[in-house]
């Protein structure tokens, strides 16, 4: 898995995507986990997951994309856990072209699941550009099978779902218009269809949301970013949005030290402390750092947050488990060279700090974030330079 590869696998832009919490009160020391350990998966082959969601400790699901030999094409993957032993299910493939997942949510209180991504066919010798489809499958507690969504006015891709209940799911992403313009999608499903709802742009020239956070019928969380260009400056900021009312709004976000600043996930465990998770550009190492903000009291705060290396640092996912603890998930260079590592960081009601995690190859990297009770469970994916695989791991005691 090359360091571009790693770029691509999830914050790509919808035009270069194929071209190139809870303020909870502090846990006991004692009772938190101390590291992670890696749990082994029995697939072969060029794998990346991107989302996991869980039921319980043997209802899990993790979703991806991969390919058994070099040779085109990508395929969607899901796996479940059913406490004792993963199986991969076999996927429906819709389309003649590549397809590949990003997202996994659970459906509460049923074995139902939901995931998005998208398609897309290999570009034309004459262009660099290929043709992004919306990919939703859903899993009815037997099968996956793929769900037509509406046309998008442009080429896009779904990045974040949620289900809150059977006849609630909000799935969003981004699109890019004919004339270069990328601008955000939200789309619902009421129990029947999907349906495209209206949705902000704070930018004409790029928005895009890539995770979503359904609480209740008429409270939904949905970040992402966007470039805002003035006559003097280009700054890509934060962008949240907030369903209430029945509408999506756009929210306020701190002004940040820094022309870059993107939230890559957003979660929560109940409806009064939100998380959103992701990076900003330090403007003198010019690296990528960490980037915490937490939604208490009617407005969003920055919360400070650790790194390791010299060079970047992301944060993909973002998780609340029923002990309290806040999740982070992502991945560091240690160094300009690398090598890339895991990063999992927790908070336990007062700050944010850096929780061991296995690293097996010479990149890797943490995409997805659950829990089980008080257990993390994490998706990614690790390379030996060679080949890349499925990388999953769990909290221990």
């Amino acid at each position: 898995m090359t360091r571009a590869v790693i770029a691509v696998a999830r914050r790509l832009s919808v035009v270069a995507i194929v071209t190139a919490t809870l303020l909870a009160a502090p846990v006991s020391a004692g009772a938190l986990p101390s590291s992670l350990e890696v749990v082994p998966t029995p697939f072969s082959g060029q794998v990346t997951l991107t989302s996991t969601s869980a039921r319980s400790k043997t209802d899990l699901w993790a979703v991806g994309y991969g390919r058994p030999s070099l040779a085109y094409p990508t395929r969607a993957l899901a796996l479940h856990w059913n406490g004792t032993s993963w199986t991969n299910y076999v996927m429906p493939h819709p389309f003649t072209a590549s397809d590949l997942l990003y997202a996994v949510s659970m459906v509460p209180g049923t074995s139902e699941a939901w995931a998005v991504g998208y398609s897309y066919d290999d570009p034309p010798p004459d262009t660099h550009q290929a043709h992004l489809e919306p990919f939703v499958v859903h899993w009815d507690g037997t099968s996956w099978h793929a769900v037509t969504t509406p046309p998008l006015p442009g080429t896009g891709t779904l990045q974040g779902v949620s289900a809150i209940s059977r006849t609630d799911v909000w799935a969003v992403g981004g699109y890019t218009t004919a004339s270069g313009m990328t601008q955000t999608v939200t789309e619902h499903w009421d129990g029947t269809a999907w349906s495209i709802v209206a949705s902000p742009n704070p930018s004409s020239t790029f928005s895009v949301l890539r995770s979503v956070r359904g609480l209740t019928a008429a409270n939904a969380w949905a970040v992402g970013s966007a470039t805002i260009i003035t006559k003097k400056t280009s700054t890509i900021v934060p962008l949240v949005e907030h369903w209430h009312a029945g509408a999506w709004h756009a929210v306020k976000t701190p002004a940040l030290d820094s022309d870059v600043g993107e939230f890559l996930s957003v979660g929560s465990k109940g409806a009064s402390h939100i998380w959103a998770v992701g990076d900003l550009l330090d403007s003198s190492t010019h690296a990528k750092r960490t980037l915490i903000e937490e939604f208490v009291n009617g407005k969003w705060i920055v919360v400070a947050s650790p790194n390791t290396g010299t060079s970047d640092n992301q944060l993909w996912s973002v998780a609340a488990a029923s002990d309290g603890t806040i999740w982070a998930v992502g991945q560091a260079w240690m160094s300009q060279s690398g090598p890339l590592n895991t990063l999992v960081m927790r908070w336990d009601g007062t700050s944010w700090t850096v929780v061991p995690s296995p690293s097996p190859g010479t990149t890797n990297q943490l995409m997805g974030a659950t829990t089980v009770g008080s257990t993390l469970w994490t998706v990614g994916g690790t390379s030996d330079g060679t080949t890349s695989k499925a990388l999953v791991e769990r909290s221990t005691p």
